[in-house]
């Protein structure tokens, strides 16, 4: 239908020689099975695809599966302008409390990299050294025993958007189990942006993707993106210098040290529990030379 697609023409004249396909169209095909239908059916050539029709695709003839690594992450955020998520134990706590490898096989169908970083192991600053948060529920009951929540504590209203709707029914049973309770609140896309921008919330949980370069990470944890893509509303004087400093140094080693010593406080402050890697899932024609899918897939 009319608006659902683009068709590109390629340009002969490019520097670099004329391209091998005249011409390329891209369509938005919102329904993961209606997607699947028509890769089956020879009408797409190349799709990114959802976990929900691997395995139709996988025994489909004429059907090839690729997949790339992302630096997307999962993660519960905690509204650390607000009791008791400004404290560093309890938000340790949350951490330690979520089985990552268990939430990765249910949710995303095992189709994911555990991570409780907001740097993916190939980006500039990630170190091994930075404190890693594994499934270990009796640190997580001791810890909000510390903080005064040894006989548990209820947090309330957990909102989360309908697409997160099992990530979060997940996280919420580990968080049971250590003795934190919520009650989901699911919300409307919009609705939930909303109360997310505005602050109107104390937990949640999604996925969101800061590609490029690591500064880029400075959205989601700066002061001058709370209320857009600092989630956890969280900031702290040193992080802010670092990164100011980042964007001012040259030199590539001294570059990377720095956001070392960044992503070792966010690691140990715990601003957000973060969950996993999704792995981005395509589907093409069988014969299709695609070449080596980059990192999130994309050129």
């Amino acid at each position: 239908s009319e608006g659902d697609s683009i068709k590109l023409e390629a340009f002969d004249e490019y520097y670099g020689g004329a391209p091998a396909m005249k011409e390329v169209t891209f369509k938005v095909i919102a329904d993961a099975a209606a997607m699947s239908i028509g890769l089956q059916a020879g009408q797409i050539d190349f799709a990114e695809i959802d976990a929900s029709v691997l395995s139709t695709l996988e025994a489909a003839d004429g059907v090839q599966i690729a997949t790339a690594d992302a630096t997307t992450f999962a993660f519960v955020a905690m509204n650390t302008q607000v009791e008791p998520y400004n404290n560093v134990k309890f938000r340790q706590a949350v951490n330690y409390a979520i089985d990552r490898e268990a939430l990765v096989t249910a949710y995303a169908e095992g189709h994911g990299n555990v991570n409780s970083n907001l740097l993916t192991p190939e980006r500039e600053g990630y170190s091994d050294s930075q404190l890693q948060y594994g499934y270990d529920p009796e640190k997580a009951r001791a810890l909000l025993a510390e903080c005064g929540y040894g006989d548990g504590f209820d947090a309330g209203t957990f909102i989360v958007a309908e697409s997160y709707k099992l990530m979060a029914q997940i996280v919420q049973s580990d968080l049971e189990k250590v003795g934190i309770t919520c009650q989901l609140e699911i919300l409307e896309f919009n609705a939930y942006l909303d109360r997310l921008m505005d602050g109107n919330f104390t937990m949640t949980c999604l996925q969101m993707s800061l590609e490029g370069d690591t500064q880029q990470m400075s959205m989601a944890l700066t002061a001058d993106y709370i209320g857009m893509a600092n989630n956890a509303r969280w900031s702290d004087d040193r992080v802010e210098e670092l990164f100011a400093k980042a964007v001012e140094t040259v030199d590539e080693e001294e570059r990377i040290a720095i956001y070392n010593d960044i992503f070792t406080i966010v690691q140990e402050e715990a601003v957000y529990c973060v969950l996993f890697n999704p792995t981005m899932l395509f589907a093409c024609r069988e014969g299709l030379n695609y070449g080596e899918l980059a990192l999130e897939g994309y050129y």
